[in-house]
């Protein structure tokens, strides 16, 4: 069975079109916004703090032990450093909506 194609993704600039258009903002405006917004996540979660979007989901660092991996190609076995990740979890609201249960989004009012 051929696997589906995927959708191009959904971009910065993208994303700042968006917000121009839903704001009536210009398209500066609209990139300063945007990058406001991404700047204060990063500093929170770079401080070890939690980010939470309302209808959305929630950002936090989940530390990832170190672990002993093999090298698919030469096989052999080598030690992978333990590391901080940014890890995801939709809210219930956002998942509705991506696997179809839901109608359109609800604009964020919080």
């Amino acid at each position: 069975m051929a696997k589906p194609k995927e959708q191009p993704a959904f971009t910065r600039s993208q994303l700042v079109e968006s917000v121009r258009e839903a704001a009536d903002l210009s398209p500066g405006q609209a990139a300063a916004v945007v990058e406001a917004v991404f700047d204060s996540m990063i500093e929170e979660l770079h401080h070890g703090g939690k980010v939470e979007i309302r209808h959305f989901g929630s950002f936090r660092r989940r530390t990832r032990g170190a672990q002993r991996r093999r090298n698919p190609q030469t096989g052999e076995a080598g030690e992978v450093p333990a590391k901080v990740v940014v890890h995801f979890t939709p809210s219930q609201a956002l998942l509705r909506l991506v696997n179809g249960a839901g109608s359109d989004p609800q604009p964020v009012s919080d």
